[in-house]
């Protein structure tokens, strides 16, 4: 199965799509290190929608965020 990573950047509704092997975190950050070299850049804020492998929802008000992708957005804060 080949999984895709779709980022959209709001204001130029420009869209980046990367091919990957799951979605768990690792295939998360992955792609999202795709998009980022891709860019050249890293975005100030990222709005994740139904990014199981980065997180998931314990409240209406707390997500949960995977020790992988919590690292990976440290490394890129």
């Amino acid at each position: 199965d080949v999984h895709c990573l779709v980022v959209t950047f709001p204001y130029s509704n420009m869209r980046y799509c990367a091919a990957l092997p799951g979605e768990n975190a690792e295939c998360v950050c992955a792609g999202l290190r795709t998009v980022f070299e891709h860019i050249g850049a890293v975005p100030l804020t990222l709005v994740l929608d139904n990014a199981t492998g980065a997180g998931h929802r314990v409240a209406w008000d707390r997500v949960s965020i995977v020790k992988v992708f919590e690292l990976f957005v440290e490394h890129y804060r």
